[in-house]
């Protein structure tokens, strides 16, 4: 979280530009490469004291508090020098996070915001999967309904093509039959043309028969005049005779 840099400082005030660093903490955190006493401007210290000190005189009350509390304690002795705390440089997230990736592999982890991120991460990636999975149940629903209607109406169309198919049937059996009909009729028309015209040939005939029976009889009636005129000439011939 920090790193430890002891300087050789033995006054009280703030500022103290002729210090010299005896010790720093094998931290990562201080960035080593090129620190220099003047990088300790602003950060927290504690004074070290001859005796050492017995009571703590400010105290962090949260860990990343900026400045320490006043916890009303003084302690007594010769200042000998000061311990400062440096979180200059934060730590990264890659190193953050194996850190913590290794506390979790150990079942030794304490709340974090990575632990607080992952839990978001799960809850947001369990409500995204709910909501997926209900939208596609929607979907999937939707579908049935579909495909349901689908088939519902291809029922439909199947129905009423069998019917078309019937109605075609029973129109082309009554075309036929009246096509056969027509024709019939018209065999019997002819037939009956036929029939008339011979008829009409036999009338012809029979006034033609009539006729010349016509003729033979007033031919018949002059002889048979005649035959009776013939018949009393002779008769009064025979009569004057005798």
């Amino acid at each position: 979280m920090f790193g430890l840099v002891v300087t050789n400082c033995e006054s009280a005030i703030a500022d103290c530009p002729e210090q010299e660093i005896l010790y720093y903490s094998n931290s990562r955190r201080l960035g080593k490469e090129g620190f220099k006493v003047e990088n300790l401007t602003n950060e927290p210290y504690d004074l070290l004291r001859d005796p050492p000190p017995l009571f703590a005189e400010r105290k962090y009350k949260r860990r990343y508090q900026p400045e320490a509390d006043p916890t009303g304690m003084v302690n007594r002795g010769e200042i000998i020098g000061r311990v400062y705390y440096v979180r200059r440089v934060p730590p990264t997230f890659a190193e953050s996070y194996a850190k913590w990736a290794r506390g979790l592999l150990r079942f030794q982890h304490s709340p974090s915001i990575f632990s607080l991120t992952a839990g978001i991460f799960l809850a947001g990636g369990a409500v995204v999967w709910l909501l997926i999975e209900f939208v596609l149940y929607r979907k999937r629903r939707e579908r049935k309904q579909l495909l349901e209607e689908a088939r519902n109406i291809r029922e439909e169309l199947q129905q009423k093509v069998k019917q078309n198919e019937a109605l075609i049937a029973v129109r082309e059996k009554g075309r036929k039959e009246l096509e056969d009909y027509r024709r019939e009729q018209q065999s019997i028309a002819a037939e009956l043309k036929i029939a008339i015209a011979d008829y009409e040939q036999k009338i012809v005939d029979f006034q033609h028969q009539q006729d010349d029976s016509q003729s033979n009889l007033q031919e018949l009636r002059n002889q048979l005049a005649w035959a009776v005129e013939y018949q009393v000439e002779a008769q009064e011939e025979i009569d004057r005779r005798l």
